[in-house]
């Protein structure tokens, strides 16, 4: 009954902490992240004119400002989101020390190792078998960033297309 009880007690403790406290962690951490990086990216663009050089000598970045924020926004998000979310890597490290111990407690420690064999074998497969998410997170944001220049185009011609009835 004891060790019941200690399994019990250590689901409840990790349900608890995980599930209701570590949304507020997530985003509490994402918010934190992104105000130190706009800041410390701010400061950055900041010196020596730089904002003003990128905005008027390279035609290519308009609105440095507004692509910082987007942009670092996303980026403490997914962060967070890796870390501390739903299926991020602690919440998986835990639920693993958890089923560990749980496990342990009906078999002896000897026959957990072919489980762990099995879940590394899994985890080289599943990383053979995947597409390759750096290039499509990195093709996605590029035309993110091709679509926000268009429509940023679109809305400062807007009074001519209207005009000329969008010719």
């Amino acid at each position: 009954f004891k060790t019941i009880a200690q399994m019990g007690g250590m689901a409840i403790v990790k349900a608890f902490f995980f599930d209701c406290c570590g949304n507020w962690l997530q985003k509490t951490l994402a918010l934190e992240l992104n105000q130190n990086i706009v800041h410390a990216l701010s400061d950055k663009v900041m010196i020596n004119s730089n904002y003003y050089r990128v905005k008027n000598i390279d035609g290519r970045v308009t609105d440095v400002d507004v692509r910082i924020a987007d942009d670092v926004s996303t980026f403490s998000e997914s962060i967070t989101d890796l870390w501390l979310g739903q299926q991020g890597f602690v919440n998986a490290v835990a639920r693993l020390v958890v089923f560990s111990y749980r496990f342990q407690g009906l078999i002896s420690w000897q026959q957990t190792r072919f489980l762990y064999l099995y879940l590394a074998l899994s985890a080289v497969a599943i990383r053979w078998l995947m597409p390759d998410y750096k290039t499509l997170t990195a093709d996605t944001a590029s035309l993110e960033g091709k679509f926000k220049k268009l429509h940023n185009s679109v809305r400062v011609a807007s009074e001519s297309i209207g005009f000329f009835g969008g010719g």
